[in-house]
């Protein structure tokens, strides 16, 4: 099987280069290894995922596609709103939408996360196992 993959990043109209790209290859297998629509607000974002997935889903040619927002808002480098996760790890609608959901509701930007420096978390880790070793 041939297999071509693609990275897709703004709007449908915006990445006209890629999509004829896209379509100049009929006959093969298309992996889309990435797409997202950047740096929006929360409506456009989860409207361009919902039209793009209904799209790729209709497709013969699209063998595989990912997601590119696996990521908590405080920490997105394609904007708060194209994220999986909020800040405290909830799922978002567009992330439980990917794994087959519904809609949850959730803010992508609300939260306060915990972010934890490598060397606590470090401190904290041995600090457990020696506690589970001397007891």
């Amino acid at each position: 099987m041939l297999v071509s993959a693609i990275q897709i990043r703004g709007t449908w109209s915006s990445s006209k280069l890629t999509y004829k790209r896209f379509n100049s290859f009929p006959n093969k297998t298309q992996w889309i290894t990435e797409f997202a629509l950047n740096d929006q607000d929360l409506e456009t974002t989860q409207s361009f995922f919902n039209t793009t997935l209904e799209y790729l889903d209709r497709l013969e040619n699209v063998g595989r596609y990912s997601y590119f927002g696996a990521f908590r808002s405080e920490e997105s480098n394609v904007g708060p709103n194209a994220v999986m996760l909020n800040n405290d790890g909830q799922l978002t609608d567009i992330g439980s939408w990917y794994l087959g959901g519904t809609a949850t509701g959730v803010d992508p930007q609300t939260g306060a996360g915990m972010r934890i420096q490598g060397s606590m978390l470090s401190a904290l880790t041995l600090a457990i196992a020696g506690a589970l070793v001397f007891t």
